[in-house]
């Protein structure tokens, strides 16, 4: 099977062989040309450091967008965006509960928090029904291939 450009790139990337070029990009410094190889480079020759930063950069990348996720809560060890919403809403909705009763007056930003929680609560909601129907369609496929 072919690799496509940004496979090969991403290969090279991590590659000792490696060389920039300001004109060309990513190149091959054994044979100053632009990767072109089937399945594995033969000169292929990892580089640890290169391979650690990916893997940093990628955890990273992860943790971004999970703490983005979980409104700001990954960073205190909530990593369920379902349990993340859930709290955020409660606690908007003591903050409302809290100025109505003691200070008399509405305040209009945990309204707001309050609806960007159930956005996010009902986005996962969908996502993981998704999920549970595409597990079950695949389940029903394996029971009836089992059944041949």
């Amino acid at each position: 099977m072919a690799m496509t450009t940004k496979e090969m790139l991403k290969s090279c990337s991590v590659c000792k062989n490696r060389q920039m070029d300001k004109e060309r990009g990513l190149l091959c410094s054994l044979t100053h040309k632009k990767p072109d190889f089937t399945g594995e480079c033969p000169s292929y020759s990892p580089d640890p450091i290169a391979i650690q930063y990916r893997a940093r950069e990628e955890e990273r990348v992860h943790e971004k967008e999970l703490d983005n996720k979980t409104l700001g809560l990954s960073k205190y060890g909530v990593r369920n965006i379902s349990i993340a919403a859930g709290i955020v809403m409660t606690l908007s909705l003591l903050w409302i509960i809290t100025g109505i009763l003691y200070l008399e007056s509405i305040f209009y930003i945990p309204v707001f928090i309050f609806l960007i929680a159930m956005i996010s609560l009902v986005q996962d909601q969908m996502k993981g029904n998704k999920d549970s129907s595409r597990e079950y369609k695949k389940m029903k496929e394996s029971d009836l291939l089992d059944d041949l």
